[in-house]
């Protein structure tokens, strides 16, 4: 009975039937897109939250899972999508696909996300802990990459020994002068950490001034800029992804260098860019589709049999070589 009140009372205040009201939280395509956005959001004002074990009675199973992740400009995010869907049809499952951005607040598209009844959840957020709620309600959460402080099984990529491989394999080729570009987290990001501790294993510094913040293509060309504005510029550099490392090839190749003759670039991600780049980028490979499998796979898994315990899959990267980094040319290195 309280729950029928709440939407009455939502009803009342929005001058709409409560039946409009009801399909709206139920995620009808009866109701249209600013309807449901209206009345989710009064809802979620008024705390309101369904009753999921009535509905699931009613309904038995919704078949929706929610899937979020950072916003579409982001490559490498948007080819995990895209392989995720497949994943989740083959197990008859329709994902219901939401993108933040890094500090947005998706309390909306948790609202939206419960509103829908969804059997489970696949999250690529950076921060998973506003997902708690849901988590507390019995409904499963399965997370791409460990964040601390949240009870979630995860599947993740061993960035740390990834770009170690990158580091290692600079210093097999000769460079001492080497860069890192792009986000670190005060020194707590796992490629900073991994490729330090490559060049530390090998007798190489890696000095503060060659350590440059800057993501995605913009902060990659910007911070390229930087680096090659100290008096003495890497020899080598180390991108934090993909869309990094071509940013910085737009602000090596303005300057009149060139690529990997005066600066050899590796990238991290292997999105499909890099091998038409010129010249082919080399980069650390995130297995993508092993990703997808393992995460609907652990969702799934998950739904079935009700679990609570914390599982997690560490999967290994590759070093992908191309030609940026140098390893098919014959190198004056300094």
């Amino acid at each position: 009975m309280a729950e029928t009140m709440t939407l009455k009372k939502i009803a009342g205040q929005l001058g709409v039937s409560y039946s409009t009201v009801s399909l709206a939280i139920s995620g009808s395509p009866k109701v249209n897109q600013q309807t449901r956005k209206t009345v989710l959001e009064l809802a979620d004002s008024l705390g309101y939250r369904p009753n999921l074990n009535a509905r699931s009675l009613k309904q038995k199973k919704s078949g929706f899972i929610g899937v979020i992740f950072p916003d579409f400009s982001q490559t490498y995010y948007r080819e995990l999508m895209r392989d995720i869907y497949p994943a989740l049809k083959e197990r008859g499952y329709t994902g219901l696909f939401f993108t933040i951005d890094d500090n947005e607040d998706f309390s909306g598209i948790v609202s939206e996300i419960q509103g829908r009844g969804v059997e489970g959840v696949i999250s690529g957020a950076h921060d998973h802990s506003p997902l708690m709620p849901l988590y507390k309600l019995g409904i499963p959460v399965v997370a791409y990459r460990r964040t601390a402080g949240v009870p979630f099984s995860y599947v993740d990529v061993d960035r740390e020994k990834g770009a170690y491989m990158a580091g290692a394999h600079f210093a097999e080729l000769g460079y001492k002068r080497m860069a890192y570009l792009g986000t670190h987290f005060e020194g707590r990001e796992p490629r900073l950490i991994g490729f330090k501790a490559a060049l530390s294993d090998n007798g190489i510094d890696l000095p503060d001034q060659y350590v440059v913040d800057g993501q995605g293509m913009e902060g990659g060309f910007t911070g390229m800029q930087k680096l090659l504005e100290l008096s003495e510029p890497p020899r080598a550099v180390f991108a934090f992804n993909d869309s990094t490392a071509i940013g910085a090839m737009r602000a090596i190749q303005m300057r009149g260098l060139r690529i990997p003759q005066d600066v050899a670039l590796i990238g991290f991600d292997n999105i499909l860019e890099c091998r038409y780049m010129t010249p082919a980028l080399s980069t650390v490979a995130q297995p993508r589709q092993a990703t997808a499998e393992n995460l609907v796979n652990m969702l799934c898994e998950t739904i079935s049999s009700k679990s609570a315990g914390m599982r997690h899959v560490l999967l290994e990267p590759e070093l992908i070589i191309r030609e940026s980094c140098g390893a098919r040319a014959s190198l004056q290195t300094s």
